[in-house]
């Protein structure tokens, strides 16, 4: 029986850091620089197991050092540290700039050498051209000529799709808590209740389980003829939230993220009297998932 709170173990940062540094090897060079900073994906806790908004310096040799924006996120973690949870990156810095970050290279001595980067062309989701600061980088270029960048974005990020036992534990934790999160919207959802009283209702049962969502949070829309994606307007634009009406679709993308991992549901909710036309459309997609179910195997092609 798995945990009701499940957590990543020093074992686990192990590993990561163990295939890490053979991808560095492969792609031959001396040092990684994994930035989370403001990017969706927060990539830098891979390596750190923690969440500071900054970056990790991560040599081929030697320890890592943990760039952070705040003496905060310093304080944090030595309070989660007496409270019996391993620090993961023993090295954490405030400073996530480039004069701080062009000091750790040289400390590192890699300030000649190759030097993987993550996140300049990461092409993510919202980042296609990637998440790092302009500034920042062209401090660095600036300050250290004789080093050669490599983009690994690519790289990094196919590195880590392979899951772990543990990662397993932690995704499927997630997946569970996104299933309560729907399973919550299909009990509420009915003519007269307010989008509003929905949205709030999906992110607490994410929120009591210990999970966090990213932004945006919660994408969450209705109407018969809706066709918005995204947060719900009325959160940026202020406004009354719509109130559900008879015939609605309530359409819904839920992500919770637990221990690092996220899980994504979509959710689709048809409020009577049903339309003959969506009823279709929804039995034809309910084929397309079974039959899509019975043949996906490892070892199958695209």
């Amino acid at each position: 029986m798995e945990a009701k709170f499940p957590a990543l173990s020093i074992t686990e940062r192990d590993r990561r850091w163990k295939i890490t540094r053979e991808m560095m090897k492969l792609e031959g060079v001396e040092c990684l620089i994994v930035p989370g900073l403001k990017g969706r994906e927060a990539l830098e806790g891979y390596l750190s197991n923690d969440y500071a908004e900054g970056l990790v310096v991560f040599p081929l040799a030697g320890e890592p050092v943990h760039l952070t924006w705040t003496g905060t996120r310093v304080t944090r973690r030595h309070e989660s540290a007496l409270r019996g949870v391993p620090i993961w990156v023993e090295d954490m810095r405030v400073g996530c700039d480039g004069p701080t970050l062009v000091k750790v290279l040289k400390e590192k001595g890699v300030a000649k050498g190759r030097i993987g980067v993550v996140g300049l062309e990461i092409r993510a989701p919202g980042e296609r051209e990637g998440f790092m600061p302009y500034t920042l980088w062209a401090y660095v270029l600036a300050e250290l000529p004789q080093a050669a960048f490599l983009e690994l974005s690519e790289a990094f990020v196919g590195m880590m799709v392979v899951k772990s036992e543990e990662e397993l534990t932690i995704m499927r934790h997630s997946a569970r808590i996104g299933e309560a999160a729907c399973l919550k919207m299909l009990e509420m959802a009915a003519p007269g209740l307010s989008e509003l009283d929905l949205y709030a209702a999906i992110v607490n049962v994410i929120f009591k389980a210990g999970a966090s969502p990213p932004p945006p949070h919660l994408i969450l829309h209705s109407g018969l003829e809706n066709l918005c994606w995204g947060p719900p307007m009325w959160i940026y634009q202020g406004g009354a939230p719509r109130i559900l009406q008879k015939g609605d679709m309530v359409l819904a993308e839920i992500f919770p993220r637990y221990g690092g991992m996220e899980s994504q549901q979509e959710m689709a909710v048809h409020l009577k009297p049903a339309h003959d036309l969506l009823l279709e459309l929804g039995e034809a997609a309910r084929r397309c998932y079974e039959t899509g179910i019975s043949v996906i195997r490892a070892g199958k092609t695209f």
